[in-house]
């Protein structure tokens, strides 16, 4: 941790896999993270990159998405000292502080991949698509229909939709 301040430490990280990400991590999230003790703030600043992969949102193909996103924090250094400590009158709690910061024998310790999830999850897609163009499933039969169109008959729209089809233009859309 830094202690003294007017400190400055930069560290290299790699982080195989974050915990609790939707995202299956085709590569390692690597970066550098640069701490600064200013005397009454903790900054921590840095760029990171990975390669992921999700299901599209549309047809369900795996989707890989490079991804670079910048972490950025600010903590009181007196907060990160003293994670656990209640919040001061007319002061309010910061949730974010308690889950990256605890407390050990040898002080206050950072969880830099709590730090990582967190920005990772901020700046990814929260629904990617494999293309913009994608047609997704069939809402009936399940058939992928950037494949071609399936054969399932066109149901009749549900009687509550009824009074908003006869707002629909004749054309045939």
């Amino acid at each position: 941790m830094i202690a003294r301040e007017g400190l400055r430490v930069e560290v290299t990280v790699s982080e195989a896999a974050l915990p609790e990400c939707e995202w299956v991590f085709r590569e390692p999230v690597t970066g550098r993270l640069r701490l600064e003790h200013d005397g009454g703030l903790l900054s921590l600043t840095g760029r990171f990159q990975t390669l992921l992969e999700a299901p599209c949102r549309r047809c369900l193909r795996p989707v890989s998405l490079g991804l670079e996103f910048p972490v950025e924090e600010r903590f009181l250094i007196e907060r990160v000292e003293s994670p656990a400590a209640p919040p001061e009158e007319g002061e309010e709690l910061d949730d974010v502080l308690p889950t990256l910061v605890s407390l050990q024998r040898s002080g206050p310790v950072l969880d830099v991949t709590e730090l990582l999830r967190q920005a990772l999850e901020l700046h990814a897609p929260p629904a990617p698509v494999c293309q913009e163009e994608c047609a997704g499933l069939c809402a009936h039969c399940g058939a992928d229909l950037n494949e071609g169109p399936c054969d399932c008959l066109e149901e009749a729209p549900h009687p509550a939709l009824a009074g908003l089809a006869a707002l629909l233009p004749e054309s045939g859309d």
